[in-house]
């Protein structure tokens, strides 16, 4: 009787609480929050270099940011190419974000940029997580 008790405890929480989905909102949450960490460095440094723009970007490019050469890899939005931000770092933010689920370092961020046809930037996550079975799109456009 006490085992079959806590396998219906256990369904319930699982369908209540849905730890699987909670983990891939918290880090879709983290990434919402480093996404808009860099949107907010990159303006900054713009701010402070009288409207001059950290990096010349090209309409309708998607780049990986990091230091490195490898640009694969951004699931959400295909890169061509990959652009260092990192001087960002220390004056305009603390350190550049890395995606919660990924071992990479300053060379693969795994978060993007984009200038678009409207001369708007884009910093997007390339690894947010599906929730519910609903592909997740993170980014802000400024």
């Amino acid at each position: 009787m006490g085992i079959a008790a806590v396998g219906v405890l256990s369904v319930i929480f699982f369908w209540v609480f849905n730890p699987p989905n909670r983990f891939a909102q918290a880090k879709n949450y983290q990434r919402l929050t480093a996404v808009n960490a860099i949107i907010d460095s990159y303006f900054y440094y713009i701010h402070t270099h009288q409207g001059q723009a950290p990096v010349d970007l090209k309409i309708g490019i998607n780049y990986m940011i990091g230091s490195g050469m490898d640009f694969s890899g951004c699931l959400n939005q295909p890169t061509a190419a990959v652009i260092d931000l990192s001087y960002l770092a220390g004056k305009y933010i603390s350190r550049l974000p890395i995606d919660p689920s990924s071992s990479a370092n300053s060379a693969k961020t795994y978060y993007y940029i984009n200038r678009d046809a409207d001369n708007k930037i884009i910093i997007g996550s390339c690894l947010a997580e599906s929730l519910d079975g609903q592909k997740q799109s993170i980014y802000v456009r400024h």
